[in-house]
């Protein structure tokens, strides 16, 4: 499911073709679950890898009713993670997601997941730009979630990790939940049958001229 709702707004952005702008849900399971690294939205093709390997969609949602489910987001799975629930750093080493697109887009912005918050603090990082979680909770076990808009990154290819500040339990984790992006859509070829159409009826019309005249 393609939604073309900007989670901040509308982008701008000069490009010679027609510009796209749409989410990338990573929450939808239609799309995205465990064992799929790839998928086409409107001709443009989305592919994850990890490091370590072991992309992971869980389908169980915890308390999704602090997330932009039903709104924003689908919310059928919480978000790409790393062998278990989230992108984390065990024994401090940070886990990464690449997400490769098969042109290049704008990257307005991007959302994130924390499903088990054990205090504020913690954030995704995409090259480098961080996004703290803005609905975590206290030490009571609660979520969180946030989204880092106005990035304006051109590129085919975003690495997200997680921040060295850590939760309560000691450990940073996070799920990618969503991507926004524009993207420039490439010009519809016209069938050769329809160019060859096109001159013929150019080279009679001239013709009928040279006749008149």
């Amino acid at each position: 499911m393609v939604k073309h709702t900007l989670l901040a707004g509308a982008a701008t952005l000069a490009l010679s073709g027609a510009a796209n702008a749409m989410i990338i849900d990573f929450t939808d399971s239609d799309v995205w679950s465990t064992g799929v690294t790839s998928a086409d939205y409107d001709g443009l093709t989305v592919s994850l890898s990890s490091d370590p390997e072991g992309i992971n969609f869980d389908d169980m949602v915890n308390n999704d009713t602090l997330f932009p489910c039903g709104t924003m987001l689908a919310c059928d799975n919480d978000g790409i993670g790393i062998i278990d629930d989230e992108i984390s750093n065990p024994d401090g080493v940070s886990q990464s997601v690449t997400v490769t697109f098969s042109d290049e887009v704008l990257l307005v912005g991007f959302a994130g997941f924390d499903l088990y918050a054990d205090g504020p603090g913690e954030a995704l990082i995409v090259n480098g730009t961080g996004m703290a979680y803005g609905g975590e909770l206290s030490a009571d076990g609660g979520n969180g979630w946030g989204y880092s808009g106005s990035l304006n990154l051109v590129g085919s290819s975003f690495t997200f990790t997680v921040d060295v500040n850590n939760d309560l339990a000691g450990v940073a984790d996070g799920a990618l939940a969503a991507l926004d992006i524009v993207y420039e859509m490439a010009p519809v070829p016209l069938p050769a049958g329809i160019l060859l159409l096109g001159g013929a009826l150019g080279g009679l019309a001239m013709t009928r001229r040279r006749k008149a005249a």
